[in-house]
């Protein structure tokens, strides 16, 4: 009762004012369903992004000097104009995750799609070499001195198997100037192509 009488009480107020004071009353209502919103947004959110004020000179980040090392950037230099001569796209350090799928169902509870996932995600290739509908014809791992570390070890064995699983020829090079093997092993990747086409 005591609520609807100030109900009531606030209708006539809102009648009887100004149309200044009706539309000001408007524009502060709008304004605190905005913010309101807004809270309510940020606060889904804040598990998926990083606020923009939380970026600033003072954070633990910074450019690196080199994107690649200096033995994976010897090795590209040779390789890209081998790969261009063959009409090959060159693409440096992308993730596993980009050129191989899990199979199973992503949103069916107890496939284990997440857990294969994981195993992918924070994996990456030195270099992979595209054809012209950017198809995976070939990749190249640069093994230095860090691949006889035991986690490493690991680490490549799970890939070649899973590059094997896959149908993806993946050569581990040591020599990274030797433009006679990388010119090897890129056409005799493609004249192997070309031979399943042309026998069937």
């Amino acid at each position: 009762m005591i609520f609807q009488d100030s109900l009531q009480i606030f209708f006539l107020l809102l009648m009887a004012a100004s149309p200044v004071f009706i539309l000001l009353a408007v524009l502060l209502t709008l304004l605190f369903i905005k913010k309101l919103f807004l809270k309510l947004r940020d606060k889904k959110n804040k598990n998926y992004r990083v606020p923009a004020h939380h970026v600033h000179s003072g954070t633990p980040y910074e450019l690196n000097q080199f994107f690649l090392t200096e033995n994976e950037a010897s090795f590209f230099r040779v390789l890209l104009p081998i790969a261009s001569s063959h009409n090959l796209y060159v693409f440096s350090k992308p993730r596993i995750a980009d050129f191989v799928s899990v199979t199973l169902e992503r949103y069916v509870k107890g496939s284990q799609f997440h857990a294969y996932f994981g195993m992918i995600s924070q994996k990456h290739i030195d270099f992979l070499l595209c054809d012209a509908d950017f198809k995976p014809v070939l990749g190249f791992e640069v093994d230095d001195s860090t691949h006889l570390r035991p986690d490493r070890i690991d680490r490549d064995e799970f890939v070649d198997k899973l590059y094997g699983a896959v149908g993806l020829r993946v050569i581990h090079i040591h020599e990274w100037s030797n433009p006679e093997k990388i010119e090897h092993y890129i056409s005799g990747e493609i004249f192997k192509d070309a031979h399943k086409e042309a026998s069937t």
